[in-house]
């Protein structure tokens, strides 16, 4: 994996740990579930989008 991709990863990691963090300070645990549902929802769009405009060719 290059240090790219590694750091493309680590951005995206952030979407989900952002929203944990914000529910947990609020005190809302129980709507933390739905938040991570979110955020993985929007991690795998943004995942297919970064793959189709990037052509998903192996090269």
């Amino acid at each position: 994996m290059t240090a790219r991709r590694a750091a493309g990863w680590a951005v995206l990691s952030l979407i989900p740990l952002t929203f944990l963090t914000l529910a947990v300070l609020a005190g809302q645990l129980a709507e933390m579930a739905v938040g991570v549902g979110i955020a993985a929802f929007l991690c795998l769009v943004a995942y297919a989008g970064v793959r189709l405009l990037d052509g998903g060719e192996g090269r």
